[in-house]
C-alpha cells in the first residue's frame, strides 16, 4: 500500500507542478475535514486518490485552464453531474466533474461508489464516452497531451 499511496503523491504532485510551470494559479488545499464532510453530503466515498488530490493540490478552477486547455476544479466545485443544467440525459449516476476544457466545449466526471471505488471517467457533454478508467489514467493523458476531444 506505501508504495501505491506514495505514486498517486507523485502523480498528483506532477500535476500541480505542470500547472505552476505554466504559470497558472493554483487553488489553496483543502483539509480531510472538508473531504469527510463531502463524502457525508453526497454518500460517496473519496478514492485516495482524490483525497490527496483536494489535501495537496485543489486544482487551478473551473475556467483556469493551462495550455493544453483543461481547469481542475477544487472541492467546493465538484459536484454531481445531475447537478448541471443541460445534463438530464447522462446515463450514469453518482458522477462528479473535476475537470473542463476550454470553457466547457467538454467536461470530465468520475463515477463514484459509497467504498471508495472509481468506475471510470466520462465526458459528459458530447458522447457521454468513457474516456478512460481512472482519475491517474486522465492525468497520465493530459500530462503528455494525449487525450483527442475531436475523435
Amino acid at each position: 500500500l506505501p508504495s501505491f499511496l506514495s505514486r498517486i503523491i507523485m502523480v498528483i504532485q506532477k500535476l500541480k507542478q505542470h500547472f505552476i510551470n505554466q504559470n497558472i494559479r493554483i487553488n489553496q488545499p483543502t483539509t480531510l475535514l472538508e473531504t469527510l464532510k463531502f463524502e457525508q453530503k453526497y454518500g460517496v466515498r473519496l478514492p485516495q486518490i482524490f483525497k490527496e488530490y483536494f489535501i495537496f493540490f485543489n486544482g487551478t478552477g473551473e475556467a483556469n485552464f493551462g495550455d493544453e486547455g483543461y481547469s481542475f476544479f477544487s472541492l467546493a466545485e465538484f459536484r454531481p453531474v445531475k447537478d448541471l443544467k443541460g445534463t438530464e440525459n447522462f446515463p450514469h449516476a453518482n458522477c462528479f466533474v473535476f475537470s473542463e476544457f476550454l470553457l466547457w466545449m467538454t467536461a470530465y466526471a468520475v463515477k463514484l461508489d459509497e467504498h471508495g471505488n472509481e468506475f471510470g471517467i466520462y465526458e459528459i457533454c458530447n458522447m457521454h464516452n468513457k474516456v478512460c478508467n481512472s482519475f491517474e489514467g486522465f492525468i497520465l493523458l493530459i500530462m503528455k497531451g494525449d487525450l483527442e476531444i475531436f475523435d
